[in-house]
């Protein structure tokens, strides 16, 4: 019984230098082994050699996993370098930890509750608009967005409306004309080939307004005598437009138009199913076919 007695010391040195060496690894316990202080506290090891660990995890917050004489790791309390025994450090909560930047929310950061922005949200549509003039998939992703160094963003649709730079109208659709090409000629007073010089708006009239052209050709004139008074510019009343999605469209480019209208008291007239078209070159020669073959008067005894 007493020959083993000489390898104990060995064993021990060889125990003592092991747990001496190990670097403190990822997660681990503050504080350090008793043995690393003083080899002469080894038997606090020694005293616990039952409680069997690998990592600082397996043991209590205020315990290290320290070597032993068995040959081992065991739970024992940590020392600091003062020689004091380790404290219970209190885990970290986010309970109580209010994150007042919208979009972020508590995280545990090197031990202390810290405020992130969201980097994360579910996949389930709920399209949102916001204050900024976009539409986001769902609210989540418009509060991580707001998390960055930005204003705060509305949710409500009616403040998006309200605050957003650009109003958020749906595009305007093509003007829908009374009918086609020779039936607008045939039902108009009057065509011609000119360029508009001005459009007022005149919306205490009730959608009305006046446009200006300067005439290029006159095509078609039943009740004027445009071509006997070699008028250069005609003014037109335009009746019942909507100044959001003005029809006719008498707003768009600069190049000569083929516009086609009523007469009323005397006076050129406009309204929403009137014909207004860009004066191609294949357009006007169909108009002036038209007219040369009489077309119209053709039309006119079928009808009858």
């Amino acid at each position: 019984m007493l020959a083993p007695r000489p390898l104990l010391l060995p064993l021990l040195v060889v125990g003592l230098t092991l747990g001496a060496s190990l670097p403190p690894g990822p997660g681990s316990h503050p504080g350090v082994c008793p043995n690393q202080l003083s080899p002469n506290l080894w038997v606090d090891a020694q005293s616990t050699c039952e409680r069997e660990c690998v990592r600082d995890q397996d043991c209590q917050a205020s315990e290290k996993c320290c070597a032993n004489v068995c040959g081992l790791q065991s739970c024992v309390a940590a020392r600091f370098p003062d020689g004091s025994p380790a404290v219970p450090t209190p885990l970290a909560s986010c309970e109580g930890f209010t994150c007042a930047q919208q979009g972020s929310d508590c995280d545990i950061w090197d031990g202390q509750p810290v405020c992130r922005c969201r980097d994360r949200c579910e996949k389930e549509p709920s399209f949102t608009c916001a204050s900024d003039g976009l539409t986001y998939y769902n609210r989540c992703y418009m509060d991580a967005e707001a998390c960055l160094p930005r204003p705060r963003l509305a949710e409500s649709r009616a403040s998006c409306e309200d605050a957003c730079p650009v109003p958020r109208t749906p595009p305007c659709r093509a003007c829908r004309l009374r009918s086609k090409l020779a039936l607008s000629l045939c039902r108009s007073d009057f065509a011609i080939v000119g360029r508009l010089t001005e459009v007022l708006e005149e919306p205490e009239v009730g959608g009305g307004g006046i446009a200006r052209v300067a005439l290029d050709e006159v095509l078609k004139d039943d009740k004027m005598g445009l071509r006997f008074l070699g008028t250069k510019y005609l003014e037109m009343t335009l009746s019942g437009m909507d100044w959001t999605c003005p029809c006719p469209n008498v707003t768009a480019g600069d190049g000569p138009l083929v516009i086609m209208g009523e007469v009323r008291d005397g006076v050129a007239v406009l309204d929403a199913g009137s014909y207004v078209r860009a004066a191609s070159e294949k357009r006007v020669k169909k108009i002036s076919e038209l007219l040369e073959k009489k077309a119209c008067e053709l039309l006119n005894r079928f009808q009858d």
